[in-house]
């Protein structure tokens, strides 16, 4: 792929990630508002990154994992952001793994009303 005159000199990670059949799951879901939106991905991640792609105010890299108490709705699940330096936050009503994927809260970082993001996942 190509950037063209994009990156103005800065420097750049770029990550390419593609889906693996109960490994990993590339994919986008639209926002619906409400809590409890289900995204299935074939397997329960233990790992992902989910980004909001239509709205420049709500571009962060979020990202989930069992290392950091990702259990379930509520609990003190901890998150980092990887478009920043912040130390790991709490929003334990943000995300969840279930057994065949995720489910969202209503916290407008992943699920805003019509909102569209994008995910990667991981077993």
């Amino acid at each position: 792929f190509t950037t063209g005159s994009w990156m103005n000199g800065n420097d750049m990670i770029f990550m390419l990630f593609s889906s693996i059949s109960g490994i990993s799951k590339v994919g986008s879901y639209t926002g619906n508002g409400v809590s409890g939106l289900s995204v299935t991905t074939g397997f329960q991640p233990r790992f992902v990154i989910l980004k909001r792609r239509d709205s420049a105010t709500e571009g962060d890299w979020y990202v989930y994992d069992t290392t950091r108490n990702w259990v379930s709705l509520g609990s003190n699940s901890q998150r980092l952001q990887l478009n920043n330096d912040d130390a790991q936050a709490n929003c334990g009503t943000c995300v969840e793994p279930t057994s065949t994927g995720f489910n969202l809260g209503s916290s407008g970082r992943h699920n805003t009303n019509n909102g569209k993001y994008i995910y990667y996942a991981h077993a």
